[in-house]
Formats: C-alpha cells, structure tokens, sequence
C-alpha cells in the first residue's frame, strides 16, 4: 500500500517545520504545502536533511506565493497523491504531533480490514479541550478533526474534497458531512490516542 503525508505550512516557525520529522519516516512520501509569501524550501530541506535517511526525493515542496487557504492547498496535494498511486494520505496541521506510531496501526488495520469504503481512519484526539479518553478496539464515529486522519484517496475524490470556500474552518465538519450523507462511515477511530 502506497501512503504519503501532507502538510500546509503558513509562516512557519522551525518548530512546526521539525513536527514534520514525527511522522516523515512512516510514509513513502512528504507532500509539504507552502502558503507563505516566501519560500521557506531551504529551511524545510535543512531541517529534514539533519535526519539521518532523509531523502530529497521522498519530499515533495510545493510554494504557492501567497496564502490560497486550507482548503484549496490540501485538495491540491490530494491531486497529487491520486495521480501518483497513493492509497491513503496522512493530513497533519504544521503544530500537530504523534504520542505514538499511530501511522502504523492505520496500516495494520487496513492490511487486517477492508477499507475500500472507508473515508477516513482517525485517531482518539487526546488534549486539554477535548473530554475522549484511551479505549482499545476501534468504533464509526461521525465526526473528528482533520490533523492526524488517513484519508483514502479514492474516497476523498469520490466526494469531491474540501469545500475550497471555506479557506481554513470548518473543512473537517462539511467533509464529514458529505460523506456521511454518501452512506460512508467518516472513520474507525483506532484506539490509539494522538
């Protein structure tokens, strides 16, 4: 199975560009999505270069010059991730991070399952704002935040992607939607938290 990740940068700060490093190895490609003004590839390439492995090739840099949103720049590396092959994508926001290799138990789940139909894997969200907690086995849930989900690419076209009109909130909420109206479970939520 083919994977990559996907991230849109917006005037990032090292920190944001390092997070990158959490999930970068457990993927067959980094598709990073640049809205800044400036490029910031140099930095990106400096910061992934001081991993040991890293390889130029298995990144992807796209700089659109200018902020064109959430949105519009995910359904862009989703493209990109169809038309070469990829399976499943992991989407990540810039100051997200992993407690665990929860990459893997999305891939274990889906080699162990069929996932033709599924629209999204997602892991339980664990932070000061949200009241889930830890549990073992998996469930369908309706709904849960875009950073840290595989999303099948198959599916995500299906539906037609994000809803570019909503820039940056709320994308997660309309593609829950649509694909829950479509009669596809959002996620099996994996109980391994993020």
């Amino acid at each position: 199975m083919k994977t990559c990740s996907m991230v849109v940068l917006y005037e990032p700060d090292n920190k944001e560009i390092e997070n990158i490093l959490d999930y970068y190895d457990s993927v067959d490609k980094a598709y990073i999505l640049d809205n800044s003004v400036e490029s910031r590839e140099t930095i990106v390439n400096d910061v992934l270069s001081k991993r040991s492995g890293h390889v130029k090739e298995k990144v992807e840099y796209i700089h659109f010059h200018k902020n064109i949103g959430l949105c519009k720049a995910l359904n862009y590396g989703m493209k990109l991730a169809a038309d070469e092959g990829f399976e499943w994508a992991l989407i990540m926001d810039a100051d997200s991070t992993f407690n665990t290799n929860v990459v893997n138990v999305y891939k274990d789940y889906i080699r162990e399952n069929d996932c033709s139909k599924i629209g999204v894997l997602a892991p339980v969200h664990l932070h000061d704002r949200n009241l889930e907690s830890k549990f073992e086995g998996q469930r369908d849930v309706s709904w849960a935040m875009t950073s840290g989900c595989f999303y099948n690419t198959a599916v995500f076209w299906k539906f037609h992607g994000f809803k570019e009109e909503l820039f940056v909130d709320g994308l997660d909420l309309d593609y829950c939607y649509k694909i829950n109206g479509g009669g596809v479970p959002r996620s099996r939520t994996c109980g391994c938290p993020n």
